[in-house]
């Protein structure tokens, strides 16, 4: 008996002494994600990935045909024609209390570059941290490499594809006129051979940090992008949205981010935007249509 009351008195002192790592102690041990950035240079496009302290135990970067979330493996919505997943072990990637904030800023942001467009965040689990990078198209991966001072993950995207610039019309919180629709035109870089479902896509990447800050807007009315998208030779557009679809009796929908975007193409004179039902006002004939959902 002497035996075993010892014994719980020696584990009773080392609990007390040592204690157990708190969820908070253990994450503070790992590299911190602090920003996010791309750029251009002749050639290829860098995505970096910036961490407070030392580099992250596992980097990688590949190809693959769909991004989903981890652990939930629910879609992630990120824009481009093709997609890239970046994946880190052993990061912290959010504030360790509530509301829990990321540390690198917006978990989804545009790039005005010549391949990459958008950026989401796809996983934040247990100190494993993923991305979905959206490019205009899949040429290749040129280098990853791990810097230091700081450290860094960059991951480098040959942009050597033909291309055009094209404009692609967002909401303008800034403008006063009424008659114009509150839209404003930019440029677009996209691969000369699809430029027009490439320009929707860039689209719904919305605007950069940069436009952002100047005011402009993606109102995307609860959508998540489209699909079935055709041009037929009488410059009808037709597309249908994903996702949810919501006007919210508001003067400005998806709806005029789209027609103004499309139109800005000469073979276009019509545009036909199906509910994600697959139902339009007026589905037939020489005239623009919208769903009822967006209707104000």
């Amino acid at each position: 008996m002497r035996s075993i009351a010892a014994l719980i008195v020696l584990l009773t002192a080392m609990t007390i002494s040592t204690g157990p790592v708190s969820a908070t102690e253990g994450a503070l041990a790992g590299p911190t994600l602090v920003e996010i950035r791309a750029a251009h240079h002749p050639g290829f496009d860098r995505i970096t990935f910036e961490f407070e302290g030392r580099l992250p135990e596992y980097t990688a970067a590949s190809w693959t045909g769909r991004v989903t979330n981890d652990p939930s493996d629910l879609p992630v919505h990120v824009q481009g024609n093709a997609f890239l997943h970046v994946v880190m072990y052993h990061v912290n990637a959010h504030a360790p209390k509530p509301p829990f904030e990321d540390t690198y800023g917006p978990a989804a942001r545009a790039f005005d570059l010549p391949n990459v467009a958008h950026v989401v965040e796809a996983g934040d689990f247990e100190m494993v941290v993923s991305f979905g990078i959206g490019v205009m198209e899949r040429t290749r991966i040129l280098r990853t490499a791990r810097l230091r001072d700081p450290a860094r993950f960059v991951v480098d995207v040959a942009t050597t594809f033909p291309k055009a610039s094209v404009p692609v019309v967002f909401l303008d919180r800034g403008m006063l006129d009424v008659a114009a629709l509150d839209l404003q035109a930019v440029g677009r870089v996209v691969p000369a051979d699809r430029q027009v479902r490439s320009a929707l896509r860039r689209l719904w990447a919305g605007p950069t940090p940069d436009e952002r800050a100047a005011g402009l807007r993606f109102r995307s009315s609860g959508s998540t992008g489209f699909r079935d998208f055709e041009i037929n030779d009488r410059g009808v557009a037709r597309l249908r949205l994903e996702g949810g679809c919501d006007g919210r009796g508001r003067a400005v929908t998806v709806a005029d981010q789209v027609m103004a975007t499309l139109k800005g193409f000469e073979r276009i004179e019509w545009v036909k935007i199906l509910g994600p039902t697959g139902r339009t006002r007026e589905p037939w004939g020489p005239t623009d249509s919208i769903p009822d959902c967006l209707a104000s």
